[in-house]
């Protein structure tokens, strides 16, 4: 009997420690945020921009720039937002945003295209080995999505990088 519930509690730990590594992370999102400077583009943001195909319609109009370092290496990526303009920005006041990592003489997409509002912070919380962007209040908390029928409705507010797989890997 000793055996079979050695074996029990190994299998059982086994399974536990298997669930905990693969699980969303544990932290709540609501308040783990930390403020992004943005700043308006100048010419050599511009300038070094412009080859990314992905970012042409945005380069035309006015947009701000932050930078963080999303995923630990001690490199930052770009994260670029379209200022309030009719081409870039919704009714409701999302507006496109980018963000992209330096990969060599590079620039790959992390997130592209994804109407974001404002304020913007970086969570704590990582996605796939990114921190995720979030929409948060005057205080810093991650906004829950008041709009009923939207994909985040009564939920946080993040917007996680959908980096393609194996992106870590290829740096």
């Amino acid at each position: 009997m000793g055996l079979f519930l050695t074996r029990v509690i190994r299998t059982a730990l086994a399974v536990a420690s298997l669930i905990a590594s693969t699980a969303p992370p544990a932290q709540t999102p609501k308040s783990a945020t930390e403020a992004l400077n943005f700043k308006p583009a100048d010419a050599r943001m511009r300038a070094m921009l412009a080859p990314v195909k992905d970012l042409q319609g945005l380069l035309e109009g006015d947009f701000a720039v932050a930078l963080a370092d999303l995923d630990g290496d001690g490199q930052n990526e770009i994260i670029v937002k379209a200022e309030l303009s009719p081409m870039q920005c919704g009714r409701d006041g999302a507006c496109a945003t980018f963000v992209l990592q330096q990969r060599g003489k590079r620039m790959v997409p992390l997130l592209a295209h994804q109407n974001t509002f404002s304020p913007l912070a970086l969570t704590h919380a990582k996605y796939g080995g990114y921190r995720a962007l979030a929409f948060v209040d005057e205080n810093g908390r991650i906004e829950i999505g008041q709009r009923p029928g939207s994909p985040l409705y009564g939920k946080p507010m993040l917007y996680p990088m959908d980096a393609p797989k194996g992106a870590a890997a290829q740096r």
